[in-house]
């Protein structure tokens, strides 16, 4: 799977999850342009990764679905009075590194989104808009912060899952040297994401810690085309002093979150481990 198809599929997570249910049709409007092929096998994929689900002429998230928490389990979205103190620290630190910035927030056992961002114009590389849910795909470099301070089995649920659709190029072998990568992100403290989309493209991130937390839930990081890894490392100063004053501003003010409450017994992926959720009335 391509990252341009792992983009379309959140799109469509998204999609079903605010408006519970969709067509081919509704669907094919949606990712337009978009062959009726590529969506049949986009679809399809998501069923086999147990995301999606088909009734009928309609489809639907699957009670597997990563996409669905309770909402004691998460933070959709920063309140507005929050935002107008985070994003200042976003706009000084992409303005210092003269790179967009943005904070993400783990929403969901293998689910991130981003919570605010600062853009720098063009021909600099934007962060896609806030509210944006991202799955905890292996080669993307929040995610791979993420996962390096998550549970050993939600690691290996989102290796596992995403492993076979993932382009060679954006995958680690095998998980054993997959975790020796998350393991020395956890050591360094920072993680680097880089490689070739489009264009060459690099991400740094480094983790926002909140004195409560119990697996990371905030990550802050930059985004970027065109620069060299030697200068990546220039920019983790700033990176890192926007984290600490991150973590003041969201400290007691963010719902703290239970991920995987118990362990999967062997076999089991991940999700299967999760509470039930909650309805409502």
């Amino acid at each position: 799977m391509s990252v341009a198809a792992i983009k379309r599929s959140f799109r469509v997570v998204h999609h079903l999850k605010m408006a519970g249910e969709a067509r081919f049709t509704d669907l094919a409007a949606l990712l337009a342009p978009i062959s009726r092929t590529t969506l049949s096998q986009l679809l399809s994929s998501l069923e086999e990764l147990g995301e999606v689900e088909r009734h009928g002429r309609l489809y639907r998230l699957a009670p597997t679905a990563a996409a669905i928490t309770g909402n004691e389990r998460t933070i959709y979205s920063l309140p507005p009075a929050l935002r107008t103190v985070t994003h200042p620290i976003l706009e000084r630190t992409a303005l210092d590194m003269i790179h967009s910035c943005a904070l993400f927030a783990r929403v969901g056992s293998s689910t991130m989104k981003i919570m605010d961002a600062h853009n720098l114009p063009d021909p600099h590389w934007p962060f896609t808009p806030v509210g944006y849910e991202w799955p905890l795909v292996p080669f993307h470099g929040f995610a791979q912060v993420f996962l390096a301070h998550g549970s050993e089995a939600v690691a290996r649920d989102c290796y596992l899952r995403w492993f076979p659709y993932l382009h060679e190029e954006l995958r680690a072998p095998t998980y054993r040297k997959f975790r020796a990568h998350l393991d020395k992100i956890r050591r360094q403290g920072y993680g680097i994401e880089y490689k070739q989309e489009l264009s060459t493209i690099l991400r740094v991130v480094v983790p926002v810690r909140l004195g409560d937390d119990t697996e990371l839930r905030f990550a802050v990081g930059f985004v970027a085309n065109y620069i060299y890894l030697i200068e990546a490392k220039t920019c983790l100063a700033p990176l890192r002093a926007a984290a600490r004053e991150l973590a003041k501003v969201l400290q007691g003010k963010v719902p703290l979150f239970k991920f995987d409450e118990r362990v999967p017994a062997q076999g089991e992926p991940a999700w299967a481990a999760r509470p039930a959720r909650e309805t409502s009335g």
